[in-house]
């Protein structure tokens, strides 16, 4: 999915943001993705109280140097600032990065200003981390930054379809919502920050 038909869609960068949580809080159970995988799991939180939505935003890491466990290029960290502007507005429960420089790096910006400590995690444990966001954060706004391969594999394992995220672009930012009465989830797509010129 490049955009969805959600009307999050409709509205550009923050405005588009800031409608999403405010749907996620009041607009009831979000449905279905279709494009749902046949495979992922279809369990409600067992925290959630009825009609309690999860609000998960994803994120890939912003523009990095080179080697093995880079850091941010400073074009990567003015989009971490851009990051920290948008989910400024808007109330973060709690923060995950992967162990790797450049997503904690990506985080600790919007950490910062939120007042907020980065839970770092194994990127390889994606079904870990989705069943972490749908048992311990019920009715909570979450935030991952993980790599442009290992995002679309927590929407997919939170049940939420298939996403690509090609390796050129940095720009692109997933909100999924999980409904804690069905467990069903579904995704909205978004951009952010500086067009990163991935089409």
């Amino acid at each position: 999915m490049r955009r969805s038909t959600h009307p999050c869609s409709t509205y550009p960068g923050l405005a588009a943001l800031g409608i999403c949580l405010t749907l996620s809080a009041c607009s009831g159970p979000a449905p279905a993705s279709e494009g749902r995988s046949s495979g992922a799991p279809s369990v409600a939180a067992q925290d959630a109280t009825p009609d309690q939505i999860t609000t998960v935003v994803l994120v890939r890491h912003a523009e990095k140097e080179e080697g093995d466990d880079p850091a941010l290029t400073s074009e990567g960290r003015q989009r971490a600032a851009q990051l920290s502007h948008v989910l400024s507005e808007g109330a973060v429960d709690a923060i995950y990065a992967s162990q790797f420089r450049r997503t904690q790096e990506t985080a600790e910006v919007i950490a910062s200003t939120v007042g907020l400590e980065v839970e770092v995690v194994d990127a390889r444990d994606t079904e870990g981390l989705a069943n972490r966001l749908r048992t311990e954060h019920a009715g909570e706004t979450v935030l991952v930054v993980s790599h442009s391969n290992i995002v679309p594999e927590v929407i997919r394992a939170l049940g939420a379809g298939a996403v690509e995220i090609p390796e050129e672009e940095y720009d692109d930012l997933f909100v999924v919502l999980l409904n804690g009465t069905t467990g069903g989830a579904s995704a909205v797509h978004l951009n952010y920050g500086t067009d990163s010129g991935g089409g």
